[in-house]
């Protein structure tokens, strides 16, 4: 798809910064792929990141709780409300080495990665383009966090993503 900037290369995170609709359209439809899809005995559950979603309103948080119960019913199954910073704390990994490399290899990047459209929004249209408050986050906090540069931070930055008890060797 023409235009189509990634937000965060080492996740599978799509993100798309647009006022056009049609586009919009065109690339949820190219996104999802529009083919039914057969999950079979595969058990589905949803997993809701509590802290997720900062600073909404009580009219939001409304919708995103019935938004859940109809994907419960949907799919016959229920909801589990998971904290990444308690997870974290809990239960480190070994390569994190405490380190909050979680939030040094994404907002960092995030913010690094969408450059070229902010400058490019800027010089085609004179203005800073608008963003929601969660991107605002993003964009003015890198100031504190700075690349993981050495070969362990760089290998810590999958820890994420890992299995219990894999090694970024291991990859």
């Amino acid at each position: 798809m023409e235009n189509v900037v990634p937000s965060f290369r080492r996740y599978d995170a799509p993100a798309m910064c647009t006022r056009d609709v049609a586009k919009r359209e065109q690339y949820v439809g190219a996104w999802l792929d529009q083919k039914p899809t057969k999950f079979g005995d595969i058990p589905i559950s949803i997993i809701y990141l509590n802290e997720s979603l900062p600073n909404l309103s009580d009219e939001q948080m409304k919708l995103i709780d019935q938004f859940i119960e109809d994907m419960e019913q949907t799919f016959d199954t229920s909801t589990q409300e998971v904290s990444i910073a308690d997870t974290w704390k809990a239960n480190p990994p070994t390569d994190a080495n405490r380190q909050s490399v979680g939030a040094n290899a994404f907002v960092h990047d995030v913010y690094h990665t969408m450059t070229a459209f902010r400058s490019g929004y800027q010089a085609q249209f004179g203005l800073y383009p608008y963003i929601n408050p969660v991107t605002g986050f993003r964009w003015n906090s890198p100031k504190g966090y700075r690349p993981l540069t050495t070969g362990r931070a760089e290998a810590a930055r999958c820890v994420p993503r890992l299995a219990p008890g894999a090694h970024p060797s291991d990859n």
